[in-house]
């Protein structure tokens, strides 16, 4: 559906932010509204508050007809355009080039271990709040932490891993910011 011209596109936006429907709706060059279909049916997919950009474009960046007739119960009528990691790297850098330390879902091109495909109430479409997602992999680090006769005080105070720790891959062990004993004294 395409309509043209400033005002009717004001008033089209207007309608589209008070209503209650979830429609999903791009701008493109030439002041043209493009509602996404996709969303009409997998409205879930953008129900939390950080949608991947893709998600809320165009579904077909990342998603193709694989020949299967769609919308049927129990047929996948779509496949990924590429395998991941690939998939995500065709817009995203990769995490992983020239550092000397990379985090082994990083090295698996496992991105989905960590990231939400779709949406997320998590930041960077984190698949969770931190510390508990590094938590959910690292429990052998978690209890070391819990029993250690010297207590981290980053980790007794609710900080974040990522204020010493890179999530995807680092010139330093242990995938930190900075050397050590540097980045100790940062707090």
């Amino acid at each position: 559906v395409i309509f043209n011209g400033k005002k009717i596109m004001k008033k089209i936006l207007f309608f589209l932010s008070i209503s209650s429907l979830i429609i999903n709706f791009k701008v493109d060059g030439q002041n043209a509204i493009v509602v996404n279909k996709c969303l009409e049916c997998h409205k879930k997919l953008v129900e939390k508050k950080v949608i991947h950009k893709p998600v809320i474009d165009e579904c077909d960046k990342c998603h193709q007809s694989n020949g299967k007739e769609h919308p049927k119960e129990d047929v996948e009528g779509f496949a990924l355009i590429k395998e991941v990691p690939q998939l995500c790297y065709s817009c995203h850098d990769e995490k992983n080039i020239l550092k000397e330390q990379v985090h082994s879902p990083v090295k698996e091109g496992d991105c989905f271990s960590c990231h939400a495909v779709h949406s997320s109430n998590a930041e960077h479409l984190l698949s969770a709040a931190l510390p508990g997602l590094c938590n959910s992999c690292h429990t052998d680090l978690q209890k070391t932490i819990e029993t250690a006769s010297v207590e981290h005080r980053a980790v007794k105070d609710g900080k974040s891993c990522l204020n010493c720790h890179l999530p995807h891959s680092s010139a330093e062990k242990k995938i930190l910011i900075q050397p050590e004993p540097d980045v100790c004294f940062t707090c």
